[in-house]
């Protein structure tokens, strides 16, 4: 796993809002298993890259196997930063997902 994060968050006390300067970085992972209690199937074999620029996160070429199932992932997440420090953000997601096969079960 390979990551490097920068941020430079400034605090206006005036309106109790925060003010974002710069924010960027990426988490890149290989080969990677994600176990959760909470779903009946791991993620296995995760493979992709996130990257994070100001308030957006992009995912590039996340795949992974879920059960039976395989999946591509793309996308950008909108105002993620805003919305990961509890600042009152609406998540909007661009995603594209591919699969050669799905079992919409499984997830």
């Amino acid at each position: 796993m390979d990551c490097d994060f920068t941020f430079n968050i400034n605090y206006v006390s005036k309106n109790n809002e925060f003010e974002l300067k710069k924010a960027e970085g990426f988490l890149k992972i290989e080969n990677v298993d994600l176990h959760s209690n909470l779903y009946k199937h791991s993620l296995e074999k995760c493979n992709g890259v996130f990257k994070l620029k100001d308030s957006h996160a992009a995912i590039d070429e996340f795949t992974a196997k879920i059960g039976t199932s395989n999946i591509i992932l793309n996308g950008v997440i909108q105002n993620f930063l805003g919305y990961y420090l509890g600042i009152e953000e609406k998540l909007n997601i661009i995603a594209q997902v591919e699969s050669d096969n799905i079992n919409l079960n499984e997830l």
